[in-house]
C-alpha cells in the first residue's frame, strides 16, 4: 500500500502537534493543513489545537492534533 500525503499526516498527528512548517518538512503538504483537520474532524476523529505564539506573545499559526476520545 502506498503511503499518500494525508495518510502521512494523519499518522503523524496522532504522535505530536503538527504545524505548517512540520507538515512542510514530514509530509509534503504545503498549504490547507487547517483544511486537513477540519477533514478529520467530520470523519470522526477528535482533533485539537493550539495557537503557537511568537516570541512577543503574537499568535503566528495553529498546531493541530489527533487525540483519542
Amino acid at each position: 500500500m502506498q503511503d499518500t500525503k494525508v495518510s502521512k499526516l494523519f499518522a503523524l498527528m496522532k504522535r505530536r502537534w503538527v504545524d505548517p512548517i512540520t507538515a512542510r518538512d514530514h509530509c509534503g503538504i504545503v498549504n490547507c493543513l487547517s483544511q486537513r483537520a477540519g477533514d478529520f474532524k467530520r470523519s470522526g476523529h477528535k482533533v485539537i489545537d493550539k495557537w503557537i505564539k511568537d516570541a512577543k506573545g503574537r499568535n503566528v499559526c495553529k498546531a493541530y492534533r489527533i487525540v483519542r476520545g
